[in-house]
């Protein structure tokens, strides 16, 4: 029989147990709270520096000064802006009146960035001919900062700092031609001679696009090739040494979507495609300058419009129909590198489609490679020169 203390005591364990997890539960509770006690003093502090007077003080080599000596006038345009889940990045610049500028700042929540390394910008003396041209700032600047919180930027000058909210400028849509008009022009012109059309990568996968068939057949006859067997496939070819399957000179048009990236050698591809095709024959191609990693591990290459011209250019006895980029894309530098060089890069686009269409013009010889030292020499010698 169990004594009475120790029954007590059995009776006591679970209830102690509950008051443990209740008060482990207060700890987390308190933890949270004074985190965001921490984060409401960040914001404080952010603030309170912004309106203090030492980055007045330095800005005006130490000068006393008040805080605002009086209504500063000051405008700002944001020329260059991107931002994602942690910063953001601006290029503009701002004017005070007749006050030059000595300080930019940019502030979202409790974090702020300053700087000034100000850009002279004589390019807009002309729309404001009153003001002296240290009244000009050019800035550039990036802050690691949360995507959902206001933003707001701050002109030191002279007589203050003036604060204002940014509003980041809104994505200009572009509409570049692609290649659809090029794959519309190729297909009637296939019809126009009921010609034979080979696809390079013609396999059709569960649940993805129908393939291209459709499009040609019952005008043409389509022949779709792979390297691998597969649904759509009725010739199974290395592109590399496509005349190996395929009788030379013996197509009306040869076309690809999205293979070109994946061929090891794509010149080699280029000049077997010629050899392919009949003398007047057709080629197009659609492939990516910017694209992420797929298909690995046979991922090779991105290519912009002067690689297709390249590839399917006089050397390969190729004239050009049509060639372009289409589909801006940026690139945004990861969290590590967003230093000067880096966090521009969203500024330049990438583009997700490049395409060529063109016609075959000659015969190559098949004792010699179509590229020589001097025609190669020449493309080198256009890289752009430093400076």
């Amino acid at each position: 029989m169990l004594h009475p203390l120790l029954k007590r005591i059995a009776h006591t364990v679970p209830y102690t147990r509950r008051l443990q997890d209740r008060l482990e539960g207060m700890r987390a509770h308190i933890t949270a709270l004074e985190a965001a006690k921490a984060r409401l003093q960040a914001q404080v502090d952010g603030y309170e520096r912004l309106h203090s007077s030492p980055p007045i003080e330095q800005a005006c080599g130490g000068a006393e000064t008040s805080h605002v000596i009086e209504e500063v006038e000051a405008s700002h345009v944001i020329e260059h802006a991107w931002r994602d889940l942690d910063g953001v990045f601006v290029i503009g610049w701002a004017h005070a009146g007749r006050y030059p500028v000595r300080q930019m700042a940019l502030l979202c929540g409790g974090e702020r960035v300053e700087t000034d390394e100000l850009r002279p910008r004589p390019d807009l003396i002309s729309h404001h001919p009153t003001l002296p041209p240290s009244g000009f700032a050019g800035f550039t600047l990036y802050l690691p900062c949360p995507a959902h919180l206001p933003l707001s930027l701050a002109i030191v000058t002279d007589a203050g700092i003036n604060e204002m909210a940014v509003s980041l400028p809104s994505l200009v849509e572009t509409h570049e031609p692609d290649a659809t008009e090029a794959t519309n022009s190729f297909i009637a012109a296939m019809h126009a001679r009921d010609g034979t059309v080979l696809e390079i990568g013609a396999r059709v996968f569960t649940g993805g696009p129908v393939g291209w068939r459709p499009h040609f057949e019952p005008g043409c006859r389509y022949i779709g090739s792979d390297i691998h067997p597969g649904p759509n496939i009725d010739v199974v070819a290395d592109v590399h040494a496509l005349t190996e399957n395929v009788a030379p000179a013996s197509m009306d048009g040869i076309f690809s979507v999205a293979v070109l990236e994946h061929l090891a050698a794509p010149w080699l591809a280029a000049v077997e495609i010629n050899r392919a095709l009949k003398l007047g024959g057709e080629t197009l191609h659609a492939t990516h300058q910017t694209w992420p990693v797929h298909d690995m591990p046979n991922d090779f290459f991105r290519m912009s419009d002067q690689a297709l011209r390249f590839l399917f250019g006089p050397a390969t006895g190729f004239e050009v129909i049509e060639c372009g980029m289409a589909h801006p894309v940026s690139i945004l530098p990861p969290r590590g590198m967003r230093k000067p060089g880096w966090v521009e890069m969203p500024l330049f686009p990438g583009y997700a489609q490049s395409y060529i269409w063109a016609r075959k013009t000659a015969e190559l010889d098949p004792t010699r490679p179509p590229w020589n030292i001097e025609g190669l020499r020449r493309v080198s010698e256009a890289y752009p020169r430093a400076g």
